[in-house]
């Protein structure tokens, strides 16, 4: 077994386990099994405030910030790819939330997401 192939038991069998770290949330409309954590941000950090972000004549507080974890082949077959770009809108269990940044590891993306308020 490479460590290709490891990893990617490890993500299907421990990683996404809803007994482990994953839960069912509706990603668009969509049922999926995901990792999902309130992000922390200390000191001010992107999460507290986005202000210019956007448009420099407004400031956004964020509301809730999450890091969201899928599994590349849900992204792939049941959403769609186009929408996991930054500043794209997405919903996460009925709540619109803009994504903050989106990176792409082995077998998984991983979206760090929040709500606003002006």
């Amino acid at each position: 077994m490479t460590f290709r192939e490891a990893y990617g038991e490890d993500l299907k069998d421990v990683f996404f386990d809803p007994e482990e770290f994953g839960s069912e949330h509706t990603i668009d409309g969509v049922a999926l099994t995901v990792v999902l954590k309130e992000a922390d941000f200390e000191s001010g950090g992107r999460g507290s405030e986005l202000k210019n972000a956007f448009n420099p004549k407004e400031s956004a507080v964020n509301k809730k910030t999450l890091v969201l974890c899928i599994r590349e082949e849900d992204v792939e077959e049941k959403l769609e790819r186009k929408k996991l770009t930054v500043n794209a809108m997405i919903e996460v269990d009925g709540k619109k939330m803009f994504i903050h940044s989106v990176s792409h590891m082995m077998e998984m993306y991983r979206l760090v997401v929040g709500q606003h308020g002006v």
